[in-house]
């Protein structure tokens, strides 16, 4: 029954393609009736299921429904564990994250999660899971973006995008659909009324804050386009700002933070291979994903440079020079994420799916009614309901079929960021430290350790070139004939520190978390203790084997803050598991203007004790000052690195 509903929804998605001289066929109401009837049948296939960062936008969502805040008291936390896997809720407890009041807000907003909730509820009252309630939402926001769409665009360019990889996100309680919609909306209406552009892109900049550049190329189209005098654009203007702002407001006056999401960013210049990485790696781009998208871009590109009718400035004309500087900017945004290889996905990065909307002005320069246009738009949506459907698995720690067959049988063709070639072909994330090799030794990924590197004793010996023994050099070794040529591997320098720093962690005494807090059972309410401001991101080594704890530190520079809450007056020391960068360095911890412990911090990480001080009720800031400076981290590391802390404990005096 339900392949049979997918095939009739896609005749019907098709029919303006098949009969194209039938009026009816092209009329809106039935293209609108084809999706719907495509996704609907999709959907119903499917089974509910938490991945990536749904946990967060569930228990924000059911908060809101309940009517209360976003963020999560112990008891909303407590529910969530209830109905969420036990690794989902665990993720939704960070120390960091709290306000001053006790409430755990989380890294992703939660606007989209206050739209879902009126769903969720409803879902609910009907007996179904809350994650209908979003499926519920996502339709909808997939169906405005394809009236907007085929009310301006011709229907192959609707088909094209509408029914494309973002179909497998449309029953998920992830913000893709919702971005995706919004930004279609916005490239769409760029031309006759960028204001609602601007509005549209600024809702979208709430969960993703780099679309917030993309609303001001918008802001500057449209004042170009109408001048300074029309109403309409600086009313859309200060409603998408207005938006817009919500998110960086609401976690300065909560977290005196600007984003709760600045952990995930890898500030850096990019690699041109990093550019490319979303839009076309074998494993991650989304145009490889897409194929027959691809070949229509291209041939449409081929048909315009080509056609001496059609110069090559009618691609910029109209507002199509903006959205190549949002596909610039979204691109250089792709980069500097710190989890590159992330999950939430069936394959392609989930960022790609901001791309497709960019493809549209592309799309509508080719001339209308060409049959190879047709059957591109025909064999992509087929292609696209088969290999995206909602029901499918996530697969991100695995290589495509495609990439698969490179590296097997042309290694050198491609050379991948490190992190991806690790991770996919280890199958675990975040991956163990290199050498790592595919089945049969075509690539390997080597990591120099100073005069030599080590090579996968199972792919027999090769001489290494010293350009791949210095030290923390990542190269490929592709096997070409009886031997292998050498190629250093591009990678981002957040991956890059993570594995440098996990050769420092052997031989280390014992494993600790990032942070933890023990008080007296009989002091309520239960304090916390979390990294404030000042910090750089955190970094990982995964533990040697399942019965030992991944260790994890952040570093610091110069002065960085921790924040300790409590509900009473209380006598505490501090447990500090912490080494300095190249030499002994002196922390000095200060409440205020008061010093708490002045400690000498090894090179060789160790613990240490503040000995006892009080703190009062409430939220009071301890500053860590490294009284010996920060240093260079070296390589193409931007950072200073003064004093990594590896684990806070905060202890009542007993």
């Amino acid at each position: 029954m339900g392949a049979t509903a997918i095939v009739a929804a896609l005749l019907l998605l098709l029919a303006p393609l098949v009969t194209p001289r039938l009026r009816y066929c092209d009329h809106r109401g039935l293209f609108l009736g084809g999706v719907l009837a495509l996704v609907i049948a999709l959907v119903a296939q499917s089974t509910p299921r938490v991945i990536g960062d749904s946990g967060e936008y569930l228990a924000m969502a059911l908060n809101v429904a309940r009517g209360t805040a976003p963020s999560l008291s112990p008891d909303d936390l407590r529910r969530a564990a209830e109905i969420m896997p036990r690794e989902v809720s665990a993720h939704l407890v960070l120390p960091e994250y709290v306000g001053s009041d006790g409430r755990q807000d989380l890294p992703h907003f939660w606007l989209y999660s206050t739209v879902a909730a009126p769903f969720v509820l409803a879902a609910t009252a009907l007996g179904k899971s809350p994650l209908v309630g979003f499926a519920a939402l996502n339709v909808v926001m997939l169906l405005c973006a394809a009236a907007v769409l085929r009310r301006y665009t011709s229907a192959m360019t609707s088909l094209l995008v509408v029914a494309s990889p973002i179909l497998w996100w449309i029953d998920k309680a992830h913000t893709e659909v919702f971005t995706f919609s919004l930004v279609t909306i916005g490239v769409v209406l760029l031309r006759p009324a960028p204001w609602w552009s601007s509005l549209a892109l600024g809702v979208a900049a709430t969960q993703n804050p780099p679309i917030a550049g993309a609303m001001a190329i918008a802001i500057v189209h449209a004042f170009v386009s109408f001048g300074w005098r029309e109403r309409r654009v600086w009313l859309g203007a200060a409603g998408g700002t207005a938006i817009e702002s919500l998110h960086p407001l609401y976690y300065y006056v909560r977290l005196d933070r600007w984003s709760a999401l600045n952990e995930g960013v890898d500030q850096h210049w990019p690699s041109l291979r990093e550019f490319l990485t979303v839009p076309f790696d074998p494993n991650l781009g989304m145009f490889v994903h897409a194929p027959f998208l691809t070949a229509a871009l291209v041939i449409t590109i081929a048909v315009v440079v080509l056609d001496s009718r059609s110069p090559l400035r009618r691609v910029l004309h109209g507002g199509r020079g903006a959205i190549v500087l949002m596909g610039a900017l979204f691109l250089l945004s792709f980069t500097q994420t710190i989890n590159v290889n992330a999950g939430g996905t069936t394959g392609p990065s989930r960022y790609g799916v901001w791309l497709l909307p960019l493809t549209i002005p592309v799309l509508e320069a080719a001339p209308a009614g060409t049959l190879w246009l047709r059957v591109a738009a025909a064999a992509s949506v087929v292609w696209c309901t088969v290999l995206f459907a909602p029901r499918h698995p996530e697969a991100y720690l695995e290589p495509t079929p495609l990439a698969a067959a490179i590296w097997q049988h042309a290694p050198a063709v491609d050379n991948p960021l490190a992190e991806i070639f690790a991770e996919r072909v280890a199958r675990v994330e975040p991956s163990p430290q290199p050498p790592i090799a595919t089945a049969g030794c075509e690539k390997i990924l080597l990591m120099g350790v100073g005069d030599s590197a080590s090579w996968p004793s199972r792919c027999g010996t090769a001489e290494i070139p010293p350009s791949c023994r210095s030290a923390g050099a990542l190269c490929y070794a592709n096997r070409s004939g009886p031997s292998y040529e050498f190629t250093r591997a591009p990678t981002s320098p957040a991956w890059l520190v993570s594995i440098k720093r996990s050769q420092e962690g052997v031989g280390v005494r014992k494993e600790t978390p990032t942070a933890a807090y023990v008080l007296p059972p009989d002091q309520p309410p239960s304090p916390a203790i979390w990294f404030a401001d000042g910090w750089s991101y955190i970094e990982r080594l995964p533990a040697p084997n399942p019965l030992e704890r991944t260790m994890a530190w952040r570093w610091m520079a110069d002065r960085a803050r921790v924040a300790v809450m409590a509900g009473g007056p209380s006598t505490v020391h501090l447990r500090i598991v912490a080494r300095a960068h190249e030499h002994a360095r002196g922390l000095r911890v200060s409440i205020g203007a008061t010093e708490v412990a002045r400690i000498q911090v090894s090179p060789i990480r160790d613990e240490y004790d503040t000995g006892t001080f009080a703190i009062e009720p409430g939220t009071t800031y301890l500053t860590f000052e490294n009284l010996d400076g920060s240093a260079p981290a070296g390589g193409s590391d931007p950072r200073r690195l003064g004093i990594a802390i590896f684990h806070l404990e905060l202890m009542g005096d007993r």
